[in-house]
């Protein structure tokens, strides 16, 4: 768990090192160091361009799967355990909303994932995810999943007619709908086969991505960085000019 004020430093490559460091705010700043971590940080320029917030995307998206997946094996951990009723609804709604939040788009990432995507063999578990995260979690109310019912009780009619008092009552019947390990078993193969492609989108991006940039020479992007800038970002007329001057 990261923790504010304090720097952790990460490894990228044989020559890169990456800090992190979390300001009071809560926000990461980042500072990328070549070979030795004591040096000065280098300038780093950001590519903001279509391709690349496309990239970004899918790597929020990867994420979202990714801990779908942890919640998942959490959830099988303790599904049958007696007293653990609370922490099973919390991860089932965690695994619900993160699911579901890949298929929907998102204002900051404004890319989704499509059900074109999923395998025939999973559509159907696909679909009980989904109207999960609609009946249960986003419209919650009254569904097979989640219900409430009223009821007035009275005492069998044999009781009145003998003339005898009866005490009446009133009971409002609130159920969910319970689940055991095997209903949670047959959402990881679906979940797997979405990350294994979300993955490979990842990759084709990146490498595409990559092919743009080998494009410029390095000599252009040090005429770019020369000065204190530690940051700089190149959006879409900054990078089809520095492309344009290069050829």
């Amino acid at each position: 768990m990261y923790q504010i004020g304090k720097s952790y430093w990460g490894k990228l490559s044989d020559v890169w090192y990456q800090k992190i460091f979390f300001k009071p705010d809560g926000l990461p700043t980042y500072t990328y160091y070549y070979k030795n971590k004591h040096g000065n940080p280098n300038t780093v320029c950001e590519i903001d361009i279509p391709i690349s917030r496309q990239l970004c995307a899918y790597k929020l998206i990867e994420k979202d799967i990714r801990e779908t997946l942890s919640f998942h094996n959490e959830l099988l951990k303790i599904i049958d355990e007696p007293n653990s009723q609370i922490l099973v609804k919390a991860l089932v709604k965690s695994v619900v909303i993160t699911y579901g939040k890949c298929f929907v788009q998102a204002d900051g990432r404004k890319i989704k994932l499509s059900k074109d995507i999923i395998p025939t063999q999973y559509k159907n578990v696909h679909e009980d995810l989904i109207n999960m995260r609609h009946e249960y979690i986003a419209h919650a109310g009254s569904s097979k999943l989640e219900k409430c019912s009223f009821v007035f009780l009275i005492p069998s009619e044999k009781i009145y007619r003998r003339g005898q008092m009866g005490e009446a009552s009133v009971v409002t019947e609130l159920y969910q709908y319970i689940y055991d390990s095997s209903f949670f078993e047959t959402y990881k193969p679906l979940v797997s086969e979405i990350h294994k492609k979300v993955n490979e989108k990842i990759l084709s991006l990146t490498e595409k991505l990559s092919k743009e940039i080998e494009m410029v020479p390095p000599n252009d992007f040090y005429r770019l960085t020369t000065g204190n800038e530690s940051r700089i970002t190149l959006r879409d007329k900054d990078w089809e000019n520095l492309k344009s001057t290069s050829k």
